[in-house]
């Protein structure tokens, strides 16, 4: 069978369907990954995937329309406006995507939530298409608001999907989430090294800190307020492991004692190594953490963040702040609440128990095509 993949070129919606694409690529499947940037296309094949670019848009016209940063009240718009900017840079890959499908003609596309022409270009070619979430369910909001962008673009509408996955238990999952098959969670965090952190002093506690690989380049203030939450944890006596791009690392400044190491780290085995996950809710970060069964602090500023830390929050296994809550020194006491009551760590263990018992990637591999 040929698979084609499609993602937009930003790692937080790549990396959940690189297990999926895995699993089919080593049932024999034949697997291309189709993106819209040329400087993307190294992130697919360091994954060890075929990759095919079908128009180069700029990275950074995707994190505007990604960091939508809201105070979380209206999660409803703040998906939408996110909706109409993925929507309007679909518009000139909607062409090429229609003759990359023609040209290797797939049995079935696969797109993450926020791929549109992957989707418009099978429904032109009778192919079925299935669409992967990056964690939880989307609100149908996000498909109204993209659909209509579409229209006023004179492109066709979305076609519903023939099937979809949600890497997530349904416990998690909002009441009005519309069906949808479950699916192990799997981290994947790109060619990373793994590398031992020092041996812990008496009482100290290790916490994974980060905001994602797009808010503290991209969104207003975040920099500062990172830099700052960092501080705050030093002088409580945490050990940090930070997730960040160097790059971006560098715009902090001098760190504080405490700081392990700033960089980019396979996410499943820092986590191992710490007591809690203190982060920005993207999709990726809360999965790993709850796949580790590590108790998480969330800060939500944009998109899906504030669906999938509400849910971390309901399940017990997290405290989240809207945006106008949050301080370094609330923050800090978030993570000492954490540590100290024992219901958000067990929350943590039973949330991991449930995912454990997901079906694994290759198993909805070897089901998708009863599914199309």
């Amino acid at each position: 069978m040929r698979v084609l993949f499609t993602t937009l070129p930003l790692v937080g919606h790549l990396f959940p369907v690189v297990p999926l694409a895995w699993a089919m690529q080593c049932a024999g499947d034949e697997v291309l990954v189709a993106t819209s940037s040329e400087q993307f296309a190294q992130r697919i094949t360091g994954a060890g995937l075929s990759a095919a670019v079908v128009r180069d848009v700029a990275i950074t016209d995707y994190a505007r329309a990604s960091v939508i940063t809201g105070s979380g009240a209206s999660l409803e718009q703040d998906l939408a406006a996110s909706a109409r900017g993925w929507a309007a840079l679909t518009a000139p890959c909607a062409q090429a995507m229609t003759g990359l499908v023609r040209e290797f003609r797939p049995d079935v596309v696969i797109s993450e939530p926020a791929e549109f022409a992957g989707r418009l270009a099978a429904a032109r070619a009778g192919v079925p298409w299935v669409e992967q979430s990056w964690a939880l369910p989307f609100p149908d909001g996000f498909r109204s608001a993209a659909r209509d962008e579409l229209i006023r673009r004179g492109l066709p509408p979305l076609p519903a999907p023939d099937a979809i996955i949600h890497p997530s238990p349904p416990q998690l999952w909002p009441a009005e989430a519309p069906e949808g098959l479950p699916m192990r969670f799997v981290p994947y965090n790109g060619p990373v090294r793994y590398e031992r952190r020092p041996s812990r002093g008496p009482g100290r506690r290790r916490a994974f800190v980060t905001f994602g690989s797009l808010l503290v380049a991209h969104g207003a203030g975040q920099g500062e307020l990172f830099a700052k939450l960092l501080e705050e944890l030093s002088a409580a006596g945490f050990d940090m492991v930070v997730g960040m791009d160097p790059d971006q690392g560098r715009l902090l400044g001098p760190l504080p004692p405490g700081v392990l190491r700033l960089g980019w780290v396979p996410l499943g085995h820092a986590l191992k190594e710490c007591d809690l996950a203190i982060h920005h809710g993207g999709s990726g970060t809360s999965m790993s953490a709850a796949v580790r069964g590590v108790p998480q602090v969330i800060l939500p500023s944009a998109t899906d963040q504030f669906l999938t830390s509400a849910a971390m929050e309901a399940y017990g296994a997290a405290i989240r702040f809207l945006p106008g809550q949050v301080t370094p020194a609330a923050v800090r006491d978030a993570a000492e609440d954490v540590l100290s009551d024992p219901s958000y760590g067990a929350a943590a263990t039973a949330l991991a128990r449930e995912i454990s018992a997901l079906a694994a990637p290759g198993a909805v591999a070897d089901n998708l095509w009863m599914l199309i």
